[in-house]
């Protein structure tokens, strides 16, 4: 791609539709993706009926699949796409449900990894036309084009932290940006790009937040985040999961949808195994009673 041009996100919106005689929810069949995923070393390829023009492949780097209204998502980076007529590289298949799909309706493919699911807020992404997503996403197409940050390091908006060492990369986030968020550390080893969430955390004001290098050595974070910063094998990667916008109509309230927020992506990483020394906030049960009731409980 060339230096001047500018990288794009294609989002599908997807519908329920029948499949094997049954009616798929859109919820269900963008989640589909993700269990597939999970299920082969983080791949999956994604077919579809309408596929990016030639003069756009090379620009595309990022795929989002959503719900009409955004309550659902996935965000994934697009390894490698395609013409149905091309193949597919090796370890990326589509997921059992999708096999019996009729091929004359395919037109091409997107190979996919890192896949993570998100909700869409308002002024989250905007399109190319200029609108917020959602409203995109209320109109009849099914593919919308979302322009990416600009990436190269002389871009003066993109937050910044003095020191930073080289294996660390942070978000494309404004220094302006002070929007309440649900953020996450990622490893990831690499020479095998094994990648882990290994702790999800929130924030009133990101930029504030990063500020500090010193919170990453914090006792309350976990043991493998400590040792990636320093394992020269290993590298780590900051990454906004969803903005939580303030709606300052009450303090406790706004508080709490922050954290409700941050339990859910807990609780998804967990689920797929990952973020596992992550404890809750506040006083916890010490390991040795833990111990002693799992004795006392299973005995």
């Amino acid at each position: 791609m060339n230096q001047t041009e500018t990288a794009y996100l294609v989002a599908y919106k997807f519908g329920e539709r029948s499949v094997r005689g049954s009616s798929l929810s859109a919820s269900k069949g963008i989640r589909i993706h993700l269990d597939h995923a999970t299920a082969n070393s983080g791949h999956v390829l994604f077919t579809v009926g309408r596929f990016p023009a030639p003069s756009e492949q090379d620009k595309i780097r990022r795929l989002m699949m959503t719900t009409r209204d955004g309550s659902y998502a996935l965000l994934a980076d697009v390894d490698d796409l395609g013409s149905k007529k091309i193949a597919p590289p090796e370890g990326y298949t589509v997921p059992s449900i999708w096999e019996d799909e009729d091929p004359s309706t395919i037109k091409g493919w997107f190979a996919l990894s890192n896949l993570t699911p998100c909700k869409i807020e308002p002024g989250m992404f905007t399109s190319r036309t200029g609108n917020d997503l959602l409203v995109s996403l209320c109109g009849h197409g099914s593919l919308i084009y979302v322009p990416l940050p600009d990436e190269s390091e002389n871009n003066p908006t993109r937050l910044s932290v003095n020191n930073l060492p080289e294996k660390i990369t942070l978000p494309d986030v404004s220094p302006s940006d002070h929007t309440p968020c649900i953020y996450a550390f990622f490893t990831e080893s690499i020479s095998t790009h094994e990648r882990r969430c290994v702790f999800v955390g929130r924030t009133a004001d990101f930029s504030h937040q990063l500020s500090d290098l010193s919170m990453l050595r914090s006792c309350s974070r976990p043991q493998s985040l400590i040792s990636a910063l320093d394992d020269p094998n290993m590298r780590i990667e900051v990454e906004i999961l969803e903005r939580v916008p303030f709606r300052y109509k009450n303090y406790a309230v706004d508080l709490q949808r922050l954290a409700s927020r941050e339990n859910f992506w807990i609780d998804c990483f967990q689920n797929r195994g990952e973020c596992l020394e992550q404890l809750p906030a506040g006083n916890n049960l010490n390991f040795d009673t833990w111990t002693a009731l799992k004795v006392k409980n299973h005995s």
